[in-house]
């Protein structure tokens, strides 16, 4: 199964940590505006992937992250990871984190959530 999700609505990481408090405003820094979360002028990643259970995979687009997970994703390989590594799960963990935003998610979505959840 493929999810896309625009993340552009999403004022927090979009992330697999457990932070979701909302980005504060910028500041005002040698005539530029920096933001806690990447990147730092404020913009946002075109697209990020991750690598679902049963080889589903999760396209994040628009997204902002924080550091830790900007460097956990640069530091994995989506693509080739043993099922038992924690990287493995990111992906459901970001979809649990962001399931109560509704302009996001779908009944699709939820409904993969809670088979995953059945399946632990």
């Amino acid at each position: 199964m493929l999810f896309n999700i625009n993340c552009q609505e999403i004022k927090y990481c979009c992330g697999p940590c457990n932070n979701n408090d909302i980005e504060k405003p910028g500041v005002l820094i040698d005539d530029n505006l920096k933001y806690i979360l990447k990147p730092h002028d404020g913009k946002r990643y075109r697209l990020f992937m991750y690598t679902l259970l049963n080889e589903d995979i999760l396209y994040l687009k628009n997204l902002r992250l924080c550091r830790e997970c900007l460097n956990r994703y640069d530091e994995s390989d989506y693509f080739n990871l043993d099922k038992k590594s924690i990287y493995y799960y990111d992906g459901v963990n970001i979809l649990k984190k962001i399931i109560n935003n509704k302009s996001i998610i779908s009944h699709d979505i939820k409904e993969y959530i809670s088979n995953i959840d059945i399946k632990k």
